[in-house]
């Protein structure tokens, strides 16, 4: 039997030294997905027979090293695989490396070599060198891109990834029909991409490309299809559609069972605890435990990925005996199986860390919720080690250790760990997430991820703000938190809009307009309440081409931080950031009904700023029911000024960005306790964020000559189709006097009546720009049209100034309402000013979305071009209105204007009498016209109409935003 055997081994090594260098290649490769020692052996083999065949200057010598190497380094072989690779590139020479697909996979398999050994310097070093080869002789290294795009997508670098990865697909878009299924495969790591991007617009397109391609290809009871099908219900969970989802369960429950059906059931498992059916979940991660059990040799189930999901839902229903139970055995079987060493050595796979990450925060966050954080805390922290050691990039989870951590510190009055947590763990890992993030991505999906970092960022804040005074430098991290994250959807999508209005690139150019295009349409389809999903999902796209394609390395995006804002203060000046955050329970890690108000201050002297606990939402809310009794109550002064009021002793001027609820207040008129209204004691200008100190030097800024644009005097009940129409200065003014009585207000009604005093604003306007320089156009009468004043707000060289003196008006939302600008979901739908001829369109019915319908919505306005605007001046009751955001503003005309570009926004807040309105802005704009610098003039005009008017707040109604 022994002679049999050394025969049968003499035999195979005679047959093998007879075979030709190619026959070992391939019997190399066939057995190469194992990494087997019989794929190293035929790999020896052939690299032996390729010296004698081709000799050692040959690329077949040369492949024949690289494919040793990357067997070894299959079998985590690392200092063998290296040498090997190293010496298959010393083998090209100069002329060797000339359109050589070998040379290719070599400079591949260094790259990949590297980048997973977690030497980045040196992965980017090959991998550059890949391209540079590809790109000079056209190479195609089958698949090559996809891990460049891998390799960026790690580093964080999401821009290059991108690229690389749809390189990826279409560079090899004639495997469509040669090889369908690895095209399917490509498409379908491209979707994964854009999943963990957050561009699940994309991901579902690239997905209902590949998937008919699947299902074509693999038998449907096939593991690899369940796979396929599971993974896609990850992602339409993510989604958070689950509807969908419920239908794609259907379809893998028609799958027949096989000892690879654990992670599908345990998938399904996942996806019933997201939609937060937890019996469901439970009795499928219970059977996923059974069948672990039937499988396994001595009757146990060692899957500690399994067990640990079934802890975490035992910790979720309070069950916590049985969630102690199963976490300290998935924790006990991965040490028994070597994870911990595994990682500590840095072999373990990114899979393996994640799994070890689940294991201790849901570990950790059973002991938080059951108060023993003496336990949890060294969890947590083992937790953020480990996120520290991953290769990719993994924000979600990173926020909910580090949140857990902070939690966790703050409750043991740990104040000491938490701010260098604070400091680079959340400040700066929120630049670097939003810097990979919001350049490749449009409005919806950019609003998308705010919203979803917003839990953990604002619950953060609000730890901080309430335990400042025992936190080092708090209000700095306070202060910085509210530069970097206040409007940060609006200063971007400006940005996009801005650049895309002045670009001379013509793809920019052509993406720009057919974005207007999708806007219109898609502001027809929502006034008329029809399906509009698909161009919402058309707007995306373009939006996120015109992204990529533009330079967004703009003011906005700056990292700047208190020290920045604190230069550009004199020594009688204070900043103060209004913020609103959720009033968050620590002791129980949960989020109240009830929202804090905090301000943050900074002066010329401040060693840093400080931060000031003011009010609960709903003490606010009682004291506003009040109406403007509420700026004559001392209650008010006490509960919003009072504990400000010690920072402002000679203080002159005070920049402030307001939020939350602080939106419809008018700071200036509140009463302090001596009866003087606060505008007597400081003047105050109001910005979207105090960064805008930072960034622009805006002191004393007076308005440039230039156009000026009026439109005044409306006729309701007509309007003309003409648009050169322009009226010239009459002297034959309505007498004024005669007109007092009829005290009409500018604001929504029925029917909108006549409003006299606009026409004469208008002419005031008129008459004061003609004198000082300014060339002007002033439609009035029925030539006050929304057609004319589209078409003169989307040249391509904007007014300088605009002023708009009519009716103004904002609905919440009522979805009971039948009137389009009530019932609508877009807040910019529900907001508008009055033109000429909008009674006739309503009584006629024509109000949906024609392009003279005598309404112009926030979202038609939002489309014109105002980038070089220096003034818009809105005449008209209720224009600052609108849905109040925490972190965003006013969703309201102040953000449509902003978004066309404007720069100064003159808005009124409430309704105001016809005859004050014009007698403020007639007043205000002779003071800028002569050269007055815009702030100072908004602030006389404001104190001389308090003196005139002294029973009136018309006054204080009026808002200049910058």
């Amino acid at each position: 039997m022994k002679f049999l055997y050394i025969f049968f081994l003499l035999f195979i090594s005679l047959k093998t030294n007879a075979q030709s260098y190619q026959e070992l290649m391939a019997e190399a490769n066939k057995y190469g997905n194992n990494a087997t020692e019989q794929a190293l052996r035929y790999a020896r083999l052939a690299s032996t027979q390729a010296q004698k065949e081709f000799g050692t200057s040959s690329k077949e010598y040369g492949g024949s090293l690289n494919l040793i190497g990357e067997l070894l380094k299959k079998k985590e072989q690392y200092k063998e695989s290296e040498q090997y690779l190293l010496k298959a590139h010393s083998v090209f020479s100069d002329s060797l490396k000339v359109n050589c697909e070998e040379y290719g996979a070599n400079l591949m398999s260094l790259g990949k070599f590297f980048h997973q050994t977690n030497r980045y310097d040196k992965a980017y070093f090959w991998f550059k060198q890949f391209i540079d080869f590809s790109d000079k002789y056209g190479t195609q290294c089958q698949g090559a891109y996809a891990f460049v795009g891998d390799f960026y997508s790690s580093i964080g670098d999401y821009k290059k990834a991108k690229f690389y990865l749809e390189k990826n697909v279409k560079d090899c878009a004639f495997l469509e029909q040669k090889a369908p299924l690895e095209y399917a495969y490509r498409v379908e790591r491209l979707a994964d991409f854009y999943a963990n991007m957050g561009n699940y617009l994309a991901t579902e397109r690239l997905y209902q490309k590949c998937f008919p391609i699947f299902q074509k290809q693999i038998p449907v009871g096939h593991p690899e299809w369940a796979y396929i099908q599971s993974k896609y219900l990850s992602f339409l969970i993510n989604l958070k559609n689950y509807k969908k989802a419920e239908k794609v369960i259907g379809e893998l429950f028609q799958i027949p069972y096989t000892k690879s059906s654990v992670e599908i059931l345990q998938n399904i498992a996942n996806a019933y605890w997201r939609m937060n059916r937890l019996r469901e979940a439970e009795t499928f991660f219970s059977y996923c435990v059974n069948l672990r059990i039937q499988q396994s040799e001595n009757g146990k189930c060692t899957d500690y990925q399994l067990l640990t999901q079934l802890g975490a839902l035992y910790a979720e229903q309070k069950d916590f005996e049985k969630a102690d139970d199963y976490l300290l055995s998935a924790e006990k079987i991965a040490e028994q199986e070597g994870l911990q060493e595994r990682i500590k050595t840095n072999k373990a796979s990114e899979e393996e860390k994640d799994i070890y990450i689940d294991i201790l925060l849901h570990t950790g966050r059973l002991y938080a919720k059951q108060k023993n954080y003496d336990k949890a805390i060294p969890y947590f922290q083992k937790a953020k080690k480990t996120i520290d050691l991953l290769s990719k990039v993994n924000d979600e989870r990173q926020r909910e250790v580090i949140h857990q951590l902070i939690v966790a510190n703050s409750v043991t009055g740990n104040y000491k760990a938490l701010f260098p947590l604070l400091e680079k763990d959340i400040y700066k890992a929120m630049i670097e997430q939003k810097n990979r993030v919001l350049p490749v991505v449009g409005t919806r999906l950019r609003e998308l991820f705010l919203e979803k970092i917003e839990r953990y960022n604002q619950s953060t804040a609000s730890i901080v703000a309430a335990s400042s005074k025992n936190i080092e430098r708090s209000g700095e991290l306070i202060y910085d938190y509210a530069l970097l994250n206040k409007t940060v959807a609006l200063q971007w999508n400006l940005s996009d809009l801005t650049s895309s209005r002045k670009s001379q690139d013509s793809s920019v150019i052509i993406n720009f307009k057919a974005w207007q295009n999708v806007k219109q349409r898609l502001g027809y389809a929502q006034m008329r309440e029809s399906d509009n999903e698909p161009l919402r999902d058309e707007l995306e796209e373009i939006e996120s081409k015109l992204t990529q394609q533009l330079s967004l390395s703009k003011d906005y995006f700056q990292e700047v931080n208190w020290r920045d804002v604190q230069a550009k203060l004199a020594p009688n000046e204070l900043s103060i950031e209004f913020l609103s955050m959720p009033d968050f329970d620590v002791e129980n890690n949960l989020i109240s009904n009830d929202t804090l108000y905090y301000a943050v201050i900074l002066g010329y002297n401040s060693t840093s700023p400080d931060v000031v606990k003011l009010f609960k939402q709903s003490e606010l809310k009682s004291l506003l029911a009040n109406g403007d009794d509420f700026y004559f109550d001392q209650q008010s002064y006490e509960l919003i000024w009072k504990q400000i009021e010690p920072f402002t002793t000679n203080i002159a001027t005070i920049y402030y960005a307001a939020t939350g609820l602080f939106h419809t207040i008018s700071l200036p008129a509140l009463m302090a306790y001596d009866g003087k209204k606060l505008i007597e004691k400081h003047q105050f200008q109001t910005l979207l964020s105090t960064r805008d100190l930072a960034l622009k030097d805006r002191k004393n800024e007076v308005l440039r000559k230039g156009e000026v644009l009026i439109f005044a005097g409306m006729n309701y009940e007509q309007f003309s189709e003409e648009t050169n129409f322009q009226a010239t200065f009459s002297n034959d003014n309505i007498n004024e006097d005669s007109l007092f009585r009829l005290d009409m207000m500018r604001g929504k009604e029925e029917r909108y009546p006549t409003l006299p005093f606009t026409k004469i604003e208008g002419e005031k306007v008129q008459k004061t720009s003609n004198d000082n320089g300014f060339s002007t156009r002033f439609f009035y009468d029925v030539y006050a049209t929304e057609k004319n004043i589209k078409l003169l707000t989307n040249q391509k060289k904007p007014p300088n100034v605009l002023v708009v003196s009519t009716h103004g008006f904002y609905n919440p939302k009522d979805i009971t309402s039948e009137s389009p600008f009530s019932w609508n979901s877009e807040p910019l739908m529900r907001c508008g000013l009055v033109m000429a001829g909008a009674n006739k369109s309503i009584h006629e019915n024509k109000i949906f979305g024609s392009s003279n319908d005598g309404i112009w919505t926030g979202y038609e306005i939002e489309e014109s071009n105002l980038s070089n605007t220096q003034l818009v001046i809105l005449s008209a009751c209720e224009t600052g209105n609108g849905e109040l955001s925490n972190n965003e503003g006013i969703f309201g005309l102040q953000r449509a204007f902003k978004l066309a570009g404007a720069d100064y926004v003159l808005m009124c807040m409430n309704k105001i009498h016809d005859q004050i309105a014009s007698e403020f802005v007639t007043h205000f704009y002779e003071k800028i016209a002569k050269g007055e610098p815009i702030q100072n003039a908004f602030y006389e005009t404001q104190v001389f109409f308090k003196n005139k008017y002294p029973d009136s707040l018309d006054w204080a109604n009026w808002v200049l935003i910058r």
